[in-house]
């Protein structure tokens, strides 16, 4: 009877869990479980564990137990979300919730078949299953890296990891394992935030005022697409071991053995040594990207084609001296919207990413290289320097200084250890990811004194010349093929369509705004009635707001951070029951967003009418 229950309501509720587990494969199971009554009269479990039987659950008194537990759990007061790691048999889950009846949770069960087990035993009724929000069984390792991004991308970091003890004492590998990625996972959503936060803005100004220049420019990834088809690319890093492979480097451009890409501030590296790369790859955001190019500029080097990712810094595109080539990165909201492929295909893009590096990678493997060549792409201190010593234009030093103090160990090409940073740590670690869905494509790693990169192969550079880089490749002038792979009748339609919906939005935020201030005199006034009848009016104004074109493209992805916490904020609104305070909440939470996304729609004035009014004048 229990076990038909609890079924009905997984059911209802959780129907992905209900079908696994009632075709639960014994490659999931523990070897063993027994379940029994403890001294106290409820059910209690033991699993076996390397051959001997151990209690999960006390034997005598499993509810004191849970009860003693949830107290020793620390002050919950700054989440509003709890993911429980080993539910047991839920007596703590149960107890936590009569403590906490405001939190949601999640249940995160390493075991599915110990799940299936509670269930046949103890009635989920017991639980405040309404603020159960989902039920993760685990089935590969891969599942736990995907549910915990997914609990604090969902819950925006304000989740808090409850591990049961008995967990952590008998299967100790796992717990620390889903430990460690669940506070990966806060981290790198703590990190995204502060990255969204700090270049939003940036990342859609520059691709509005880029748009013009992307229209004029190939897109590398369709107009020269052919001439890396089957080619040898050497990726140049600023990583300090660059000096060492400078004479090497000069070798294959002289000989035309590989096209050679620099990135970043490889480019000053190069430069010094006399050496002028097949092309310089950027895509960084910031105003400081422009002093990466300084020398350039100065010079009025015109032989280097520029590669430039579409929402990259404006005065790098203005100022840069050479031919141009754009790839369009998913931060680029405003190419998305405006660009059809003339074909009718989709577009490619390149998806943003830690590193310089790690985009050109992408990039090599959308134009088919037959070989990728990392050179100088340490991710690690090497000689307690940071950067090659030519190559620094912004850094104060490529000393390595006092940051050696916190810095971690990682395996190095050569098999000892090299130290690094966590920023470094995690821009591999992506690296290997992306080198990882190629399998195809080979990647050497010619990095002398740097980390080990998996997927990748070790090898000095002088033997890769000899080995793989024996015959002449390069083909001069290959970024002058023509470009003309978009539809240019579609961005005129859609530029004409863009400039109807600005003019649109601005009308629709005042419609906002006077509900807003409707809401505001009826709160003032405690007129319970005007505020019923003016609340459906706002949604329906905002509702405008949200399917408006030049809103999605162009003032959502500028504020992009403060619009997932307006979505929370809105979430708990329903929420509220008495209309007078969620009058007052309505008024602060959409008053602040909308005056900041107002703000910005009439910032963007000039900078709008004058991009428009240039891509009207390319497309005729």
């Amino acid at each position: 009877m229990i076990y038909e229950k609890n079924l009905n309501k997984l059911k209802d509720k959780f129907p992905a869990v209900y079908n696994a587990l009632l075709n639960l494969s014994s490659k999931y199971k523990l070897s063993e479980m027994q379940v029994s009554m403890a001294k106290d009269g409820n059910p209690t479990l033991a699993v076996e564990v390397n051959g001997n039987m151990m209690q999960l659950l006390s034997k005598y008194n499993p509810v004191v137990e849970a009860e003693q537990f949830v107290a020793s759990i620390e002050s919950t007061s700054d989440y509003r979300h709890v993911v429980f790691f080993g539910c047991g048999l839920g007596y703590h889950i149960e107890m936590f919730n009569k403590k906490h009846p405001d939190l949601s949770y999640t249940i995160l069960e390493p075991f599915p078949d110990l799940f299936h087990e509670y269930i046949k035993c103890r009635l989920l009724d017991q639980l405040s299953f309404s603020k159960l929000k989902d039920i993760f069984l685990l089935y590969e390792e891969a599942d736990i890296s995907n549910y915990l991004r997914y609990i604090v991308d969902t819950y925006h970091g304000g989740s808090v990891l409850v591990i049961h003890p008995a967990y952590s004492r008998l299967f100790p590998e796992i717990t620390q394992q889903v430990n460690k990625q669940y506070k990966e996972s806060f981290s790198n959503k703590i990190q995204s935030i502060q990255i969204n936060a700090t270049y939003e803005k940036r990342w859609v100004v520059n691709s509005l005022i880029n748009f013009p220049t992307i229209l004029q420019t190939p897109d590398i990834m369709i107009d020269t697409k052919e001439t890396f088809n089957d080619k040898p690319v050497v990726l140049v890093a600023a990583g300090p071991s660059l000096e060492e492979e400078l004479d090497n480097l000069r070798y294959i451009k002289e000989n035309k053995l590989a096209y050679i890409f620099s990135v970043g501030t490889a480019i000053n590296g190069l430069l010094a040594y006399g050496i002028y790369p097949d092309a310089a790859c950027t895509y960084d955001p910031s105003p400081l990207n422009l002093k990466v190019f300084e020398k350039v500029i100065e010079q009025d080097i015109k032989s280097i084609p520029l590669i430039y990712g579409s929402s990259v810094a404006h005065e790098v595109v203005n100022q840069y001296p050479g031919p141009k080539l754009h790839m369009l990165t998913s931060q680029d909201t405003i190419s998305s919207f405006l660009i059809k492929s003339i074909t009718g295909e989709p577009v490619n893009l390149v998806n943003d990413a830690a590193s310089i590096s790690i985009i050109t990678t992408q990039l090599l493997q959308t134009l088919n290289c037959s070989l990728i060549v990392l050179v100088g792409q340490n991710f690690a201190y090497k000689n307690n320097q940071i950067y090659s010593k030519s190559s620094l234009v912004i850094e104060d030093s490529v000393d390595v200084g006092n940051a050696l103090e916190t810095a971690i160990s990682v395996p190095s090409v050569t098999g000892g250890e090299v130290y690094t940073n966590k920023d470094w740590s995690q821009m591999r670690i992506q690296m290997e990811s992306l080198i990882s869905r190629r399998p195809d494509l080979k990647v050497i790693n010619t990095t002398n004194g740097g980390a080990r990169i998996s997927h990748t192969t070790y090898c000095s550079l002088k033997d890769v010349i000899e080995t793989e880089l024996k015959v002449p490749v390069v083909q001069a002038d290959w970024y002058t093929k023509r470009h003309d792979s978009y539809d240019l009748d579609n961005v005129k339609f859609k530029i004409n369509k863009m400039s109807y919906s600005y003019k649109v939005l601005l009308k629709e935020l005042d419609e906002v705004v006077e509900n807003l201030r409707k809401i505001d005199k009826a709160i003032n006034k405690y007129d319970q009635q005007k505020l019923a009848n003016v609340m459906p009016k706002l949604d329906a104004a905002m509702n405008k707001v949200s399917k408006n074109d030049f809103f999605n493209s162009i003032i959502l992805p500028m504020n992009r951070v403060k619009y997932d916490f307006f979505l929370k904020k809105v979430a708990q609104i329903r929420g509220e029951n008495n209309i007078l305070v969620k009058g007052k909440i309505i008024l602060k939470e959409f008053g602040d967003f909308v005056y900041v996304i107002q703000h910005d729609a009439l910032l963007l004035q000039d900078t709008y009418k004058v991009t428009s009014e240039a891509v009207l004048d390319i497309v005729g």
